[in-house]
């Protein structure tokens, strides 16, 4: 059966939020217009030449990473896997700004006969009371212009605004789903999907269509910079205010902004700075703090720093599924970490204590084990948050080695694999 999918726009598909930005290009083009005594044949005309200034400013901020499609690669295999599907695609935002809205879809690279497709209800509320019903009047113009208006399985809203989908699921318009951090948390494409029944990978025939849209420079591979980014939030959040990560593609670099910086903020920076450095070792020249054009610091990543990162983050995750295997290996769960030093590690998400002591010892002596003569590179140590608890932690280079040791090989012989007992080194010499 038929379904509808409305997105929200500013903060759900693209970050931050948009609308004051391109309210001030509209200010700044009717000025222009006075100033240069620019004539239009009529108001229509005249509307048409700001929208078609603001779609370009639009573009233009995106080129140059101020303005920043949210999980772009898995939006796009939405949309376009949802159109295959033949479900019904909208978008629903408080903006006087359509054309700037396709510019972005355009940017994100949905082909022109997807982005005909989609519809479109951005318009701004008129009165304060249909502000307060929130995007409900959006969602009903959406369906009652539809020729499949009475055909609908399901309705589904994705908003970042809480109250938009309390209104819209108070009313029986059908499913909510709040994307209240789109540009960190994923987890509502994966739900959106899920009602659809439609995967977040390309199909063969959106994939045919990305790579005729597809440019001619090579980007950065978003796998890379996800992957780095799921990696660093865990460590982060806390030394995060108001900021952005921003791929700019110009350079195939990525950018922590945080504009008009206070102090206190350059020194959760540099800590920040440490944490990548630490997942780069002998590559820190890759990741730096500098001051931006615009007024405040930034954290720029060099493409190959992203890749190393990335590279790291999937170390950890074999390094994680390998201990899951060893003896009692499946109590443990495990996460990403840092020290004060800012040296990245892993370590028991849940600290042990009381009875679970004694088992957490054997747990640990079979890591050392793993590690053989790097057993020092695990340590079990008592918890930050609870003087009474202890947690196991294993440093970045000792993940290393956990990524490549054989569970079952071990289990079986007895004796560590080969890739473990021997310390990895770079072409170099020096330790990874």
């Amino acid at each position: 059966m038929l379904n509808l999918l409305v997105l929200d726009f500013d903060q759900t598909i693209i970050s931050p939020h948009t609308f004051q930005y391109l309210q001030s290009e509209e200010a700044r083009i009717k000025q222009e217009i006075v100033k240069s005594k620019m004539t239009f044949k009529t108001p229509a005309a005249q509307e048409q030449y700001i929208q078609d200034q603001v779609a370009a400013y639009m573009k233009e901020q995106l080129t140059k990473g101020m303005f920043n499609i949210n999980n772009r690669q898995l939006l796009k295999a939405l949309i376009q896997n949802a159109l295959d599907n033949d479900d019904d695609v909208a978008i629903a935002s408080f903006t006087k700004y359509p054309a700037a809205v396709v510019a972005a879809l355009g940017f994100m690279g949905i082909p022109k006969e997807y982005i005909r497709k989609i519809k479109l209800a951005c318009y701004l509320p008129e009165t304060a009371a249909q502000k307060a019903e929130g995007k409900n009047n959006h969602v009903l113009s959406i369906i009652n212009d539809s020729e499949h208006k009475d055909a609908y399985g399901k309705v589904i809203l994705v908003d970042d605004d809480a109250n938009n989908i309390a209104k819209f699921e108070q009313a029986g318009l059908g499913i909510g789903i709040l994307a209240e951090n789109a540009a960190e948390d994923r987890n509502y494409l994966y739900y959106a999907a899920g009602n659809l029944k439609v995967d977040l990978e390309l199909s063969s025939k959106t994939a045919a269509a990305a790579s005729v849209a597809a440019p001619a420079k090579p980007i950065l591979p978003y796998d890379d910079a996800m992957k780095l980014l799921e990696l660093l939030y865990p460590t982060v959040d806390k030394s995060k205010p108001n900021s952005n990560w921003l791929i700019k593609q110009d350079d195939n670099s990525l950018s922590l902004a945080i504009p008009r910086t206070e102090k206190i903020d350059i020194e959760k920076l540099g800590v920040l700075l440490k944490h990548i450095q630490a997942c780069i070792p002998g590559n820190e020249k890759n990741a730096i703090l500098r001051e931006s054009s615009r007024g405040g610091t930034v954290i720029n990543i060099s493409a190959a720093g992203i890749s190393a990162c990335a590279q790291a983050y999937r170390q950890m995750i074999k390094a994680s599924n390998n201990l899951q295997q060893l003896p009692s290996g499946k109590e443990y769960t495990w996460a990403t970490k840092t020290n004060h030093n800012g040296t990245v590690c892993m370590s028991l998400a849940k600290p042990c204590k009381d009875a679970e002591i004694p088992k957490l010892q054997e747990f640990f002596a079979q890591v050392q084990e793993a590690l053989g003569e790097n057993a020092a590179e695990a340590t079990l140590a008592t918890s930050s948050r609870d003087k009474d608890a202890m947690v196991i932690r294993i440093s970045l280079p000792g993940m290393n080695m956990l990524a490549d040791f054989d569970p079952e090989e071990k289990l079986k012989t007895g004796a560590a694999s080969s890739g473990v007992v021997k310390k990895s080194t770079t072409s170099d010499g020096r330790r990874p």
